[in-house]
């Protein structure tokens, strides 16, 4: 029988979000995301600074980033790790996800910053905000902009190796499980209980410079499934 409580705790730009939505596709098991800063639409939001976070009763795969955990205690930051500790055990499965090339995932981190986010910045380049959907073309300013993030991913990746040596689980890796090569996926998802939608990691799905591949009739690409 296959893992129906699963958690994925990654490092921002990733691919936990597509992660997600495959084993949710294909477990046909609700998703939720960003359970420690809910939105509006989440069961874990108060419309306060406090969390409604429990233990799910029905079968579900969650996500949480390490950014969420960010805590600056004057000129160090810091991810608290102890939250995502205290609830691993709600889960009969925990995938730990990150990034090989820091640079890449830097970069897509910081085109993937819109207006609202309070470390926006503009460019000359008309249009290099990311399209509702994600997808965004390269914008050579923000690549070089994007070096700001160095500590930052650079802590959540010590903490996800803190995670990794605390709870006893390796740290999947975003070019081995988007890699053209099956092998990966097949091993250590399907022949572990989680069975997946392999379209999700098609190259045509990327963000980075991609192309709209749903249908243009839908209202939205993703609708999240009742909790």
């Amino acid at each position: 029988m296959g893992s129906k409580y699963i958690l994925i705790i990654s490092t921002d730009r990733a691919g936990s979000t597509h992660l997600m939505y495959s084993l949710s596709d294909k477990l046909r098991i609700p998703w939720l995301d960003d359970m420690f800063n809910p939105k509006p639409n989440s069961p874990y939001y108060t419309g306060k600074d406090t969390l409604n976070l429990y233990k799910p009763d029905i079968p579900v795969v969650q996500k949480t980033l390490l950014s969420e955990h960010h805590e600056s205690h004057g000129k160090v930051s810091l991810m608290n790790t102890k939250p995502l500790l205290s609830i691993c055990d709600w889960y009969d499965r925990v995938i730990l996800l990150d990034r090989r090339d820091i640079k890449e995932q830097m970069s897509s981190y910081e085109h993937s910053l819109t207006p609202e986010h309070r470390h926006y910045k503009t460019t000359a380049t008309i249009n290099s905000q990311p399209a509702p959907s994600g997808i965004y073309q390269t914008d050579e300013e923000k690549v070089k902009r994007s070096k700001r993030w160095l500590p930052l991913f650079t802590e959540m990746k010590k903490s996800l190796d803190f995670l990794s040596k605390k709870l006893g689980i390796e740290v999947m890796y975003y070019e081995d499980l988007y890699s053209p090569d099956k092998t990966f996926r097949k091993i250590n998802l399907a022949q572990v209980g989680l069975m997946y939608n392999e379209q999700w990691f098609s190259s045509t799905r990327r963000l980075k410079d991609g192309k709209p591949w749903w249908n243009p009739t839908l209202n939205k690409i993703n609708k999240q499934k009742k909790f």
